[in-house]
């Protein structure tokens, strides 16, 4: 890696030429870096960003991009169009960020010119490669599964003591979570997390007797904030429009093989 960045990329599908994306190209010229856009936003998607990454020095990401550049090698600022900046990801916080998915919730600044500036005066090479070398070993695909092994297992011992949840209880709190957190990301997500809990909650009623049938859930409750027709007709549109995709696509992750231990855990458990 040079000692001063020289090409940097904004890689999100979220991002597009907007008033944010020109404070970070104003920022960058400033320092004499140039910057390219990449993602579904302005029209450009790659099928190996692996390779891409690599011809760039610093990058502009949040999560699961910031996680293919930092393990590339690059340098990478935590941020997101439209929520805010986190900053340059280095050996002193590259640990607790990781904690926090590198998301949303760490972008706490506004993404102006002149916080960009200062988060670019603080690349370092070395400390691009230190943060690398920490992603490639713990951010890989087999310490992910075995994080997610000791999750299942912590909870599988847990559950003795756990009180019973009921379906309509969990669809309330289903409800909250889809206004608060996949709403203002589109009805994919929607559609994918009600396919989820709609198998569980059929799972839990096939397993009562005939004699003792369990009771429809109602409809869930809104979120407070939310308008309940419109939260209810947004999610139907995502299931008539994208839930049997997503399902498919979802079945044949690595993310659905990974979590099967607590799918199979919150199909069994007593209601």
């Amino acid at each position: 890696m040079p000692a001063k960045p020289l090409r940097a990329a904004i890689f999100s599908n979220y991002s597009t030429e907007s008033e944010e994306t020109a404070a970070i190209r104003s920022a960058c010229a400033a320092l004499g870096i140039s910057l390219e856009v990449i993602g579904k936003g302005v029209g450009r998607q790659e099928a190996s960003p692996e390779k891409v990454l690599a011809q760039f020095d610093l990058v502009f990401a949040k999560a699961r991009c910031a996680m293919e550049a930092m393990a590339v090698g690059c340098a990478v600022i935590l941020l997101n169009e439209g929520t805010g900046l986190a900053g340059m990801v280095t050996p002193g916080n590259v640990k607790e960020w990781h904690r926090w998915n590198f998301g949303r919730r760490l972008m706490q600044q506004r993404i102006h010119r002149d916080t960009i500036e200062q988060e670019i005066q603080r690349y370092c090479a070395p400390d691009a490669q230190a943060v690398s070398a920490y992603v490639r070993e713990h951010v890989s695909l087999a310490a992910t599964a075995d994080a997610v092994e000791r999750l299942a297992q912590r909870i599988v011992h847990a559950e003795a003591t756990r009180r019973p949840v009921s379906p309509q209880e969990e669809l309330r709190e289903f409800a909250q979570h889809v206004a608060d957190n996949l709403m203002p990301f589109g009805v994919a997500q929607v559609a994918v997390q009600t396919g989820i809990l709609l198998e569980r909650v059929e799972s839990q009623k096939a397993r009562h007797s005939p004699t003792s049938p369990i009771a429809d859930p109602p409809a869930p409750a809104p979120h407070p904030h939310s308008d309940p027709q419109a939260l209810e007709l947004a999610a139907t549109k995502a299931l008539a429009a994208d839930l049997e995709g997503q399902i498919g696509a979802l079945r044949a992750s690595w993310s659905w093989r990974l979590t099967a231990p607590l799918r199979w855990f919150g199909a069994h458990r007593s209601t």
